[in-house]
């Protein structure tokens, strides 16, 4: 009974994490360098906030 309480909101949250790392995945190898520079964002700055978003988002 407890175990199916606990899948019931840790299936879904597991499976809506895998689509947005693959997603994360997905949109770093797409965005080419001199996207990001024409933005103003520099090779330190894109991968400050990448390594931002994998490491701090998931500490929650």
């Amino acid at each position: 009974m407890y175990e199916k309480t606990l899948l019931r909101l840790g299936s879904p949250l597991f499976h809506f994490g895998i689509i947005f790392v693959g997603l994360g995945h997905f949109m770093g190898l797409l965005i080419p360098k001199d996207w990001t520079e024409a933005v103003g964002f520099n090779e330190t700055a894109y991968h400050f906030i990448a390594t931002y978003m994998g490491v701090g988002r998931g500490g929650w």
